[in-house]
């Protein structure tokens, strides 16, 4: 299953790449739906400034992230998704990030994610998984845009935070 979406964003392509290659580790800044995220490793073998893996820590536990492309002359980012309370039934999940410049002070934003799914869940639950996965590229490329426009988080992230869950998270890590 592949989920692909595309934002225009009224920033430099280099701007925007700062945050999604080099900004890779500090994802909790922007995003929502991570409460905070650290790397795991060493950094990745191609790019010594950026770490080869990162834990998200969300509302469903950690999931751990692991670089499998990173190539900051096309601007291109993918990494693999897993987490514990990810259902057995999916067998990988794949992100990639590309900003393609439009000008001087403009970008887009593409998002892919790729999911496989294995038979029947696929058949029984594939359309269910589909929207989640939809809805979750959405948000992520709207906070991303306002992240990028404005130097500041998205009002999302920021409720996300006040949540029971976000303040839940602030004290177990303070």
């Amino acid at each position: 299953m592949k989920i692909s979406r595309s934002v225009t964003i009224s920033t430099s392509a280099d701007e925007a790449w700062a945050i999604i290659g080099p900004g890779y580790a500090v994802v909790d800044e922007w995003a929502s739906n991570v409460y905070r995220s650290t790397t795991k490793s060493s950094a990745h073998p191609d790019v010594a400034a950026v770490p080869s893996d990162r834990v998200c820590e969300t509302s469903l536990g950690p999931f751990e992230e692991t670089v499998t492309e990173y190539n900051p002359e096309r601007r291109v980012m993918s990494y693999s998704v897993k987490g514990a309370k990810m259902p057995g039934f999916v067998k990988s999940v794949i992100a990639t990030w590309r900003i393609i410049p439009k000008g001087s002070n403009a970008c887009e934003a593409q998002m892919d994610m790729n999911a496989d799914l294995a038979f029947p869940f696929n058949m029984l639950m594939g359309w269910m998984i589909k929207m989640n996965f939809a809805k979750a590229v959405k948000e992520s490329q709207e906070e991303f845009k306002y992240y990028a426009e404005h130097g500041k988080p998205h009002p999302r992230k920021i409720k996300s935070l006040q949540s029971p869950k976000g303040k839940q998270f602030a004290k177990a890590v303070a």
